[in-house]
């Protein structure tokens, strides 16, 4: 590779899919409505259909922890029930979000197998 620096759309993920019969027609045609590529039609569409996640305020998240500790109050010294465990659990996946896992990057044309 050159010395160059990289596009950003040469460091983006990458991803393989098979559309059925006429849905490239239509995307091609709601690109060019939008003035856009269908590369950018797609991203949006799938932006629209799975925004990221709200930030929790810094009040939601005071309130949560009010509540957990009231619960492990009430749990006594043995606060391990699974209730507790469950909330925290629940907590942590609404308002955390998982560190990004290092995945190997794909050569280009290489299909996705998952």
């Amino acid at each position: 590779m050159s010395d160059r620096e990289r596009y950003p759309s040469e460091a983006a993920d990458r991803f393989q899919v098979r559309m059925t019969s006429g849905l490239r027609d239509r995307i091609r045609q709601a690109a060019e409505a939008n003035n856009r590529s269908m590369n950018s039609e797609i991203v949006a569409t799938l932006e629209e259909k799975y925004p990221a996640p709200e930030p929790a305020t810094i009040e939601e998240l005071e309130a949560a922890i009010r509540g957990i500790t009231e619960l492990l109050d009430r749990a006594g010294p043995n606060g391990q029930d699974e209730r507790i465990q469950e909330l925290a659990r629940l907590l942590v996946e609404r308002w955390f979000e998982p560190p990004e896992e290092a995945a190997p990057k794909k050569k280009r044309g290489e299909l996705d197998r998952t």
